[in-house]
């Protein structure tokens, strides 16, 4: 079903699971009509989880959102692949975890520090001294996947495991679309490396939002995303309905009728949105 506007539906659900790259700004600033829409949630009573695939602890990335213009009062709470990530590195009692090793190699912008520097586990500076890599993203918005090949090579002849701290493959940034950690990571798989993921559509990432948003029940809640393949596939999987925006990636459908949207969604990813609006408007 194509919406307009936010209020169509409002009244349908207690809770909403609220993507941010895509949603809520793009990068360098935020879509003022978004930023109103959690106002407008808020004045309703209605509880906001913000749910992002960014490589940044919660602390950072609340930050990052008071800069681009998303005041703090305007959500309940945030959580992010980056922080996932952390918890599962520092934390976890999963033996693939625990048999990680403590020496790790980082590809990503210093811009994510936030995470790599408060491990208990030593950065080193080749694949060669490593134990596992860690990729949070890339070292510039202009560069891809191949300018890291040599590097994935070499880490797969060692059978190093990856961690990867954001799986979107793509996000536009103002208006250029770049690539992000999950290309880097994907490209590894297909050359037989192993990585573990942190962020949507993995289902991991959600318990810890659904236990927070308890007594809600399911049914009661939204998912607003931009991305198929991530925000939508991801709540779809837990029977959670959802809002596909296409103010982000999938922005080429904006004057494409329903169907068409319908139909990509479906041959691609197997799923349909159970909404879809032009943006996040209320």
């Amino acid at each position: 079903m194509k919406i307009s506007h936010l209020a169509q539906i409002a009244s349908d659900y207690d809770a909403y699971i609220i993507d941010l790259w895509g949603v809520l700004h793009n990068g360098q600033q935020a879509f003022p009509q978004a930023v109103l829409a959690l106002a407008e949630l808020k004045t309703l009573q209605k509880k906001i989880f913000l749910l992002s695939n960014s490589p940044r602890l919660v602390y950072a990335s609340q930050a990052r959102l008071a800069e681009l213009g998303v005041p703090r009062n305007f959500y309940d709470e945030v959580y992010t692949s980056g922080e996932d990530c952390f918890q599962a590195l520092q934390h976890s009692q999963d033996p693939w975890y625990q048999k990680l090793g403590q020496k790790f190699y980082h590809i990503g912008p210093d811009k994510n520090h936030s995470l790599s520097a408060g491990l208990s586990r030593t950065k080193v500076s080749t694949v060669e001294e490593a134990d596992f890599m860690l990729v949070t993203g890339t070292n510039g918005w202009e560069v891809d996947v191949t300018n890291y090949v040599s590097i994935l090579e070499k880490a797969r002849l060692r059978h190093l495991p990856m961690v990867c701290a954001n799986p979107d493959l793509t996000v536009i940034y103002g208006e250029e679309t770049v690539i992000c950690a999950g290309a880097i990571a994907q490209y590894y798989e297909g050359i037989g490396g192993d990585v573990r993921y942190h962020g949507k559509p993995h289902p991991g990432i959600y318990r810890v939002v659904l236990d927070k948003l308890l007594p809600i029940k399911r049914n009661r809640i939204l998912a607003i995303g931009d991305s198929l393949r991530t925000d939508i596939k991801g709540a779809y999987q837990l029977q959670i309905d959802t809002l596909l925006v296409l103010s982000g990636i999938h922005n080429k459908f904006q004057n494409e009728p329903y169907e068409a949207i319908r139909d990509y969604s479906l041959e691609y990813f197997q799923i349909e949105p159970t909404y879809i609006a032009p943006k996040l408007k209320f």
